[in-house]
């Protein structure tokens, strides 16, 4: 069921603000498959958004604020992600698309979503919005060691040593060097 839901009748040519907190159990669901989780020490996140008619169209801006969990590509520890992004959208209604026939994309259809019946749900937007704030590498911080490697599993230096010739080729070898020296 959608959790960010607006109205399309109580819209005014001036617009309206709707506040929606992200619950814990909206983001687990959301983001499940994703690096992402809700952090369970934070309370819930925002996202405050005006939502204005434009013609047919309905115009949605506003600002996401929550705090994730992402673990770190390192030590594979969770660390806290604050994510402080904004989520503009222009919705047309999804008949309209069906009667315009097939058109080319250009990149402010980029941020073009559609609604049908009276209601644009948000939840897709928000969703994505918080996927993509998430760096592809996470990492807990600059200094982050990574996973410690048991002593035991560890490679020698020995094992990285220049390597010794053998000593059936050691002839080839000396002919090379003679041939080097010549030239």
């Amino acid at each position: 069921m959608a959790e960010f839901v607006i109205p399309v009748q109580d819209l005014l040519d001036a617009g309206k603000d709707y506040p929606f907190r992200l619950e814990s159990v909206w983001l687990a669901s959301a983001l499940q498959g994703t690096p992402l989780s809700a952090d369970p020490e934070q309370p819930a996140g925002t996202l405050e958004v005006h939502a204005q008619r434009n013609g047919r169209e309905i115009l949605v801006d506003g600002p996401i604020s929550v705090r994730l969990q992402v673990e770190c590509c390192r030590c594979l520890e969770p660390f806290p992600l604050e994510v402080d992004t904004r989520l503009t959208a222009l919705f047309s209604p999804d008949d309209e698309l069906h009667e315009a026939g097939p058109v080319e994309l250009t990149a402010e259809d980029l941020d073009r979503a559609v609604f049908s019946g009276h209601e644009v749900i948000l939840d897709d937007l928000v969703r994505e919005q918080l996927v993509l704030e998430c760096p592809m590498q996470p990492v807990c911080s600059p200094d982050c060691q990574g996973i410690q490697i048991p002593e035991h599993i560890r490679p020698k230096e020995s094992d990285f040593a220049k390597p010794t010739v053998d000593p059936r080729l050691e002839p080839l070898m000396r002919l090379k060097e003679k041939l080097s020296k010549k030239e």
